[in-house]
């Protein structure tokens, strides 16, 4: 606990870079609440026009949030005025901080009536929306229709499912530039393999073929406007082409530790079936999305010494070094927009997947190949 304050001070300086004049929203529930005052609380030492909104935890992950909190993130059709991927205006990446240089900004977005503000030297206009947002909630918001509404209106934010207090102050006392180098290199080699290999001592036995896919890295950078991704942080990734083979897991994001290993049998980029320990019931959850539910959505390789496997869990244990993530999720299409993957965002806005399993603590350390 006592490293809680320096882990929401490098989310909040560090990740986001929060400066002055900014609107924040972060968003907890009940079972978050400290770690939302927590956020919430720094970002209004840096300056920021920060808001905490508390609403009731959802019954599953990809539950649009409640219709006051909706306006906050993203306007219903917005399609914003920021290219994302570009740095902010007077900004220059130096390291892992940003360095802002001397100047003065003009924000085109205004509120109906609404006039610029001034802040420290800065002129400010007011948006209908946050700048930034932070999810801190027990389901995830990150497949939703509001929140990709939010990144193509240009809004930066993150989302963190499941948090807990101790999670996050392990997970992000890592040495950012170290995890950011490994999650880097990581993306580079799936970028540049056709094939990769995965296996464990259980008797995982899996190929992906990743011809044509890119490589992202997760290395917490969420300065650039429309940035988005998970917190805690640490790991490559990739949206293979197709897979074949078996997979033995003993642990799920949900429903959670499998009491026996469960084998998940994969066949042309598909889950088609799941036997033993919590392997049934992990497939009905996905079955409960529809045929599109059992799609192979994501290969990820951890790259954070920090996150451990707390009580054996995922969704932080999957980014431990040694530990071989992958999800499965089909493509939503909710009121028309896709939340699939965007390969030509920088970021990491793919449409995460609802539900992972990771070969890796559990399992003995996984291994995994790529080949050119």
């Amino acid at each position: 606990m006592s490293e809680l304050p320096r882990a929401v001070a490098i989310i909040i300086e560090d990740c986001f870079d929060v400066r002055p004049g900014e609107d924040a929203l972060v968003i907890a529930d009940e079972g978050t609440r400290m770690i939302g005052e927590a956020l919430r609380g720094a970002a209004a030492e840096r300056g920021s026009d920060a808001v905490l909104a508390i609403k009731d935890e959802r019954g599953t992950d990809g539950t649009e949030p409640p219709a006051p909190i909706a306006p906050a993130l993203a306007p219903s059709g917005s399609t914003g005025n920021v290219s994302p991927g570009r740095p902010r205006p007077g900004a220059v990446r130096r390291g892992r901080r940003i360095r802002r240089v001397a100047a003065l900004r003009e924000d085109p977005r205004t509120k109906p009536g609404g006039h610029p503000a001034r802040h420290n030297g800065w002129n400010v206009s007011r948006s209908p929306t946050s700048d930034l947002y932070i999810a801190a909630t027990t389901r995830s918001l990150s497949h939703t229709t509001t929140r990709k509404q939010a990144t193509d209106a240009g809004i930066r934010g993150a989302t963190m499912p499941g948090v807990t207090p101790e999670m996050l102050a392990r997970a992000m006392a890592v040495d950012f530039e170290k995890m950011a180098a490994r999650s880097n290199a990581i993306a580079k080699l799936l970028t540049a393999g056709t094939t990769a290999r995965v296996s464990c001592p259980l008797g995982t036995e899996a190929t992906f073929d990743l011809t044509g896919r890119s490589g992202i890295p997760d290395d917490g950078n969420l300065t650039d406007p429309g940035a988005f991704g998970n917190l805690p942080c640490g790991e490559g990734f990739i949206a293979p082409l197709n897979g074949e083979g078996r997979i033995v897991t003993s642990s799920f994001a949900h429903p959670g530790v499998s009491h026996e290993p469960a084998v998940l049998n994969l066949r042309d980029g598909r889950l088609v079936s799941a036997e033993r320990g919590t392997g049934p019931e992990y497939l009905r959850l996905l079955e409960a999305h529809g045929p599109l539910g059992m799609n192979l959505a994501e290969l990820g390789v951890g790259t954070n010494e920090r996150t451990g496997d707390a009580h054996g869990q995922c969704p932080r244990g999957r980014e431990d070094p040694g530990t071989v993530h992958v999800a499965f999720r089909g493509e939503r299409r909710d009121r028309g927009h896709h939340l699939g993957a965007d390969p030509s965002r920088r970021r990491r806005d793919r449409g995460q997947p609802d539900h992972r399993r990771s070969c890796g603590p559990r399992g003995g350390t996984a291994r995994a190949e790529c080949i050119g």
